[in-house]
C-alpha cells in the first residue's frame, strides 16, 4: 500500500505505507525525562473531528472487523528479568502495518479517519510508519499494568496513539529508556500518565518506556497505535 503526501519529484515505493514531509518535528510540545533530558511528548487536545470518530468506532464494531487474540502486550523474552515485578495480559489486536507495509484493509481508512495526514503536515513528522496495530482490552476486576516496554529498539521512531472510545485504563510512561542498564531497569519508577479520552492524539519519544493499562468501570479501552520514523 502507498499513501503518500504530495510532493514534486517524489516516486511511491510499492506497498510502503510512507508520507514524505522534510523538516523538523514543529509546534510539539517537548518535557524533560528523567534519563533522557528533553523528549518530544505531546498531546493533541480534539484533534479528530466529531464525524471521523464515530467513523472509527463504526468500523472497529464491525461484526467482520478481525480480533486476534495476543497472548501478552510484548513478544516472549524481549525484557529483562528486572521486569518479572509487572504483570501482563493478553488483548485483542488487529495489525495494520508490519514493516513499513499495509496488512490490512483497513489501513487507509483508519489514516485517513485518524487524520495522521494533517497531524504530519502540520508538524512537519517524517510519516513514515514503521509500524501500527489497534489494540483492545476489556474490563478487568482489578488494576493490572502490563510490562513496560519499547515498540522498535534502536530505531529512532514516535509512538502515536489514538484514544478510540473514553475510558480508564491509562497509559504509564516511566523514567528509563532503552539506553539504561539492565540494572538500572530494575529501579524503574512511574514519571507520568495519560488517561485516554475519545478523539485525543498523544505523540511521544518512542524511546522511553510505556505501558498501557486495563480497564476496570469502563468495558473496554481502544487504541490506535503508529510508530513513525523520526
Amino acid at each position: 500500500m502507498t499513501v503518500n503526501h504530495p510532493v514534486p519529484g517524489s516516486s511511491p515505493g510499492g506497498g510502503v505505507v510512507h508520507f514524505i514531509i522534510i523538516n523538523m518535528t514543529i509546534g510539539l510540545t517537548k518535557l524533560n525525562h528523567p534519563t533522557l533530558g528533553e523528549v518530544l511528548f505531546h498531546r493533541c487536545m480534539g484533534q479528530v473531528s466529531k464525524d471521523n470518530q464515530d467513523i472509527i468506532e463504526h468500523h472497529l464494531s464491525k461484526p467482520e472487523f478481525n480480533w486476534q487474540f495476543t497472548k501478552s502486550t510484548i513478544v516472549e523474552g524481549t525484557n529483562p528479568d528486572e521486569f518479572s515485578k509487572f504483570d501482563d495480559v493478553s488483548i485483542l489486536a488487529h495489525q495494520l502495518v508490519i514493516d513499513n507495509r499495509s496488512c490490512s484493509d483497513y489501513t487507509s481508512p483508519l489514516i485517513d479517519h485518524t487524520e495522521i495526514k494533517d497531524l504530519i503536515n502540520r508538524h512537519h513528522l517524517s510519516g513514515e510508519i514503521l509500524r501500527a496495530q489497534v489494540n483492545l482490552f476489556v474490563k478487568r476486576d482489578k488494576v493490572i499494568n502490563p510490562c513496560p516496554h519499547i515498540d522498535i529498539r534502536s530505531v529512532p521512531h514516535i509512538g502515536i496513539l489514538y484514544y478510540v472510545n473514553d475510558a480508564d485504563g491509562d497509559t504509564v510512561f516511566y523514567d528509563r529508556s532503552e539506553y539504561d542498564s539492565n540494572e538500572e531497569l530494575g529501579l524503574m519508577k512511574e514519571w507520568r500518565r495519560e488517561s485516554p479520552k475519545r478523539g485525543d492524539i498523544l505523540i511521544f519519544d518512542g524511546r522511553i518506556y510505556h505501558s498501557p493499562s486495563c480497564p476496570v468501570e469502563a468495558t473496554h479501552r481502544i487504541s490506535v497505535n503508529f510508530d513513525m520514523l523520526k
